[in-house]
């Protein structure tokens, strides 16, 4: 970026002038500097070391944060990629716990990836150890009261043949086969050949006794629409193609494929025809759509891909050819769907991957056009204020008929029977250019079944293509269990008191324990907890928490993963306050809003009032010697005001400015977001890349060293990060922002046609704004800009570390697109809501108010 600055600073003075560029917004002036106030902007720190810095669980007191590059290191406690609490100091009381207002919860990630340098998982297998009486094979050890597996925090008595719980104090007898004598400290002489003693998490073998039925390597079925849209919209050819590609990659022993097509009528394909050599090549329809059944054997229907992916390739490659001119406009998506999930069934659990192009509407489950009806004027209802920016009163009221769905009894039937087989079901929904396609209905299977909802509104292949192939990749090759089972255990002084998820507890009473078909490396889950009143508080104590979950992996074993995960507890409220992680606290908030819209419950004033009473509890009793007229914030909340503001911009709360699927999409992202994922979702962080008329010390301070090598790996220097504000975009400039889910590039009028040669091949602008948005393409070419631009994208994407692919979009002036980039700047007033300076404005008079 520098070496052009010679050439800038020639052009920036035109007639003896310095030419100034304009902001894309003017904001009215506030009283309040804007500068002043707390944001997470500054220069990102670069990566130290391969993997980042190095945390030791038995070490560090606050864990780093969700969204940065770090290495954990299991001494004992559970890693934070596991579990992540809303604060590391556990009141002690529920006095405490109530003068401070900061919900004490969990969120757990218990399928999370591991970073690439930490070591893998532990795999026990307790059935090897046999009883030297009966010979038997012993179980895994746990507690004979409250159930708790053995952990590094279990104590030893009774010369090693007994075991103290940690979590409800209870002496039980260990199995003999485990029972060991104890040396002169009383810890166990194969302490360190014990992986379960040493680590915060393991895996274990479970025998029989935990089995339901036989596991088995969970199957992979493809359903996907050949209608005339999804023919002539290419998402059939493109689809095929990209699974083309990816089978030919799967080489794990076992794993199955079957494919299922659909328009009016349901296709199967036989894939295993070797004892069936009359039907290869061939395809079986099945017209009962009202009852649809699987019409084969399910052994004629899935290929072992380690042996079959070239029969399975060449299957993919005919489906385009052979619906390539079909008139065919009616889908029976949910029949194809529902024997999908009996094809699965049969086989034992597995993943179906379903493409929609457009909405069911013939045979089982199909959605009616007096169906829609409400829905549709809900629709239009949202996008009509679309571009108004004014304020207007905030409502609570939540929109009662956009996130409801239709057909209920059906998509219930459907759920129980893959809540019995350990079917897992993603939606891929590709609708063509302005179409509705109901997103709430189609995807509240995925959200229940434990699979991935995709929206690819106004699906193009310039434009989604590649979004559309990797979110196909990912959803193949993540990490994931099947046929799940969950247990959350507290030690003394904690309860569950609710569960936050698409997750239904297996007791209504009790919301510690939950089965899921299907949970994956994405899937977060929130348990919020009870103080309980104790006898004696004891602050050298911890409190204890373990999580099982008991899963199928995806190559057919049967799994318990045991996380335990020990914090202190304290009498103190401003240790409290002090060790609270604000990014978790806020994603609790997210969720709690969430359940509540999907529960159509207003939620505005409530978490208003949360934020209010935290604040005012914190000024009240660890600040009181301070100002009166003073808003002071705690260093661990002191974005949570912020946080607060940027929660009701997002598209799932606003009443107007976004797409009705789009609100639906944005809603489910939330209630099983990681806690990685909440910052950029959350406040997008906009990177300045390029500005014309930037004077020498700014164009230093903020993107002087970006894109240049940190000397680590493949690393390289990040720019500054700015205010989430349309104001700080200028028209001058080039813009990257990070919103989690995409990655937008917006290029102002009046940059240099010498870089934007470099950067786009283009001389000047208006040869940018005669293309379509999606033609724009940034391809990085050695020794030019471009290069260096792409180095960017590809180190912010990097920084997300196992992160689904986030795509790059790029934004020209007068486009559509900038005007929905406006609804990105969360720190501006939008439509109903305040701006940032004018919230923290707000909620200073409420705190005052309480204190008054």
């Amino acid at each position: 970026f520098t070496r052009q600055a010679d050439s800038v600073r020639s052009s920036a003075a035109v007639g003896g002038e310095i030419r100034r560029s304009q902001p894309l917004i003017r904001l009215p002036p506030t009283r309040i500097d804007p500068d002043q106030v707390p944001r997470p902007t500054g220069y990102t720190d670069p990566v130290e070391a391969p993997g980042g810095k190095r945390f030791d669980t038995d070490k560090y007191v606050m864990p780093p944060a969700a969204d940065t590059v770090y290495t954990v290191v299991d001494r004992g406690s559970a890693a934070c990629r596991f579990h992540r609490l809303t604060t590391s100091q556990i009141p002690a009381t529920p006095q405490l716990a109530a003068s401070a207002h900061v919900p004490v919860a969990l969120m757990a990630q218990p399928l999370a990836d591991l970073g690439p340098y930490e070591p893998p998982i532990p795999l026990l297998d307790f059935s090897r150890m046999r009883d030297p009486v009966t010979g038997e094979g012993t179980l895994p050890p746990r507690c004979s009261r409250c159930k708790a597996y053995v952990n590094p925090f279990m104590g030893w008595v009774a010369g090693g043949s007994e075991c103290f719980c940690n979590l409800c104090e209870h002496c039980f007898e260990l199995p003999r086969a485990y029972a060991l004598a104890l040396d002169a400290f009383s810890k166990r002489r194969d302490l360190n050949d014990r992986p379960e003693l040493t680590r915060g998490t393991v895996d274990i073998l479970v025998p029989k006794d935990y089995w339901t039925k036989a596991p088995t390597t969970p199957i992979v079925v493809l359903v996907m629409e050949v209608t005339y849209v999804a023919v002539t919209t290419k998402v059939v050819s493109h689809v095929a193609k990209s699974m083309r590609s990816l089978v030919r990659t799967i080489n794990t022993p076992g794993v199955e494929f079957a494919l299922i097509t659909y328009d009016s009528t349901v296709h199967f394909y036989p894939l295993n025809d070797s004892k069936y050599p009359r039907l290869r090549e061939s395809m079986l329809v099945m017209p009962d759509i009202q009852s649809p059944f699987v019409p084969a054997p399910a052994e004629l229907l899935c290929a072992d891909l380690s042996q079959s992916s070239k029969r399975v390739a060449k299957t993919l490659e005919s489906v385009g050819k052979r619906f390539e001119k079909t008139n065919v406009t009616h889908s029976a998506g949910n029949a194809a769907l529902e024997a999908a999930v009996e094809l699965c069934n049969a086989k034992g659990g597995g993943h179906i991957l379903i493409v929609y192009a457009t909405l069911p509407d013939v045979g089982v489950g199909a959605i009616e056009a007096s169906e829609l009806a409400a829905v549709r004027q809900s629709a239009l209802e949202s996008e009509k204020d679309k571009g108004d920016r004014e304020r207007s009163p905030a409502s609570d009221e939540v929109d009662k008929t956009l996130f409801s769905f239709r057909q209920e009894a059906f998509y219930r039937r459907l759920f129980a029977k893959c809540q019995e087989g350990g079917v897992g079901v993603s939606v891929f929904c590709c609708p063509q250019p302005f179409a509705f396609i109901d997103f709430a209905t189609l995807a509240e299977i995925s959200v229940k079944t434990g699979g991935r909802p995709h929206l690819y509104s106004d699906f193009s292949m310039a434009k989604d293509g590649e979004h559309l192939f990797r979110d196909l990749e990912r959803s193949l090759f993540v990490q994931a269990g099947y046929d799940c089972q969950v247990k959350i255990r507290t030690g003394k002084g904690l309860f569950v008191d609710k569960l936050y998820g698409p997750y239904t507890p297996s007791n209504p009473s009790d919301p510690s324990q939950f089965n899921c078909p299907r949970i994956d490396a994405d899937h977060a889950f929130t348990v919020v907890f009870r103080v309980a009143p104790q006898q004696r508080v004891d602050e050298s104590k911890n409190a204890f928490i373990q999580c099982a979950i008991l899963f199928t992996s995806c190559i057919g074993q049967r799994l318990l993963r045991v996380m335990t995960l020990a914090t202190p507890m304290t009498t103190s409220l401003s240790l409290v306050f002090r060790y609270t992680d604000s990014d978790i606290l806020y994603n609790v908030m997210q969720r709690r809003a969430a359940d509540c819209v999907r529960a159509r419950r207003p939620f505005r004033k409530e978490l208003m009032n949360l934020l209010a009473e935290i604040l005012h509890s914190y000024r009240l009793h660890c600040s009181s010697t301070t100002t009166a007229g003073q808003l002071i914030l705690p260093e661990s909340l002191k974005l949570l005001p912020l946080f607060g503001s940027s929660l009701f911009k997002q598209a799932a709360f606003r009443p107007h400015g976004a797409r009705a699927d789009e609100r639906v999409a944005s809603l489910l992202r939330m209630i099983r977001m990681p806690a990685s994922w909440s910052p950029a979702a959350t406040y997008p962080r906009l990177y300045p890349l390029y500005k014309r008329f930037a004077t020498s010390r700014t164009r230093d301070r903020e993107f002087g060293i970006a894109g240049l090598w940190t000397g680590i790996l493949d690393n390289v220097h990040l720019p500054i990060t700015l205010a989430c504000s349309a104001e700080k975009i200028t028209t001058d400039g080039c813009f990257l922002i990070d919103t989690d889910t995409v990655l937008w590039m917006y290029l102002g009028p009046e940059l240099d046609p010498e870089w934007l040669r470099e950067a786009f091949g283009v001389s000047e602008y208006a040869q940018l704004d005669m293309r379509a948005t999606e033609d724009v393409k940034l391809i990085p070419e050695e020794g030019k800009i471009s290069e260096v631009i792409w180095r960017v994208v590809e180190q912010v994407r990097r920084d997300k570390g196992s992160h689904p692919h986030v795509p790059l979009r790029i934004c020209t002036h007068s486009k559509v697109e900038e005007n929905n980039l406006l609804y990105i700047f969360v720190e501006d007033p939008m439509g109903q809501e305040m701006s940032y300076v004018d919230f923290l404005c707000m909620l200073h008079r409420q705190v005052q108010s309480k204190i008054e």
